[in-house]
């Protein structure tokens, strides 16, 4: 009886540490794993997997957050004249993609590295990088870690 209850104890315990065991860090926060995300527009895709072995930089806005449209005129200006050493996604999460497609306008903006999450805040690339607490930018290595939540334009300049 004692054997029996030994090993029911051993595999609960193996169980619960190799479930408590994650080989990756998949997370939104530095140093973790940034989520493999995919975004389909209508004429063009973005997977975040395409670009191992390049630093990209993936930003996240809508036309009503100021600091994130802002960070995203800024950002796209700076990569888009570094466009050989770092790539550059930005996301959109507007109600309407004729909002997105006038805030491009209105912006200036190179409508390549723009793209219009279509399912907006109930989309997975919102709850993977956990955007109900603000829409960030991130810096992602090589490697495809993440190495700053909101760079700013000398952090890129330094890679």
């Amino acid at each position: 009886m004692r054997k029996t209850l030994f090993v029911i104890v051993l595999l609960a315990a193996l169980v619960g540490f190799s479930s408590a065991f994650n080989g990756e860090d998949i997370d939104s926060k530095v140093g973790s794993f940034a989520p493999n995300i995919t975004v389909e527009n209508s004429d063009k895709t973005f997977r975040l997997s395409q670009f191992r072995g390049k630093y990209v930089v993936v930003n996240f806005w809508s036309a009503d957050n100021a600091e994130s449209r802002i960070r995203n005129i800024e950002m796209s200006k700076f990569v888009g004249k570094h466009s050989d050493k770092i790539v550059y996604a930005s996301i959109n999460f507007d109600r309407s993609y004729s909002l997105f497609n006038e805030t491009i306008k209105i912006d200036n903006l190179d409508n390549s590295a723009q793209f219009f999450e279509k399912d907006g805040i109930i989309s997975e690339v919102y709850k993977q990088f956990h955007l109900e607490n603000g829409l960030n930018c991130y810096l992602i290595s090589p490697e495809g870690r993440i190495e700053a939540v909101n760079p700013d334009v000398r952090q890129l300049a330094e890679i």
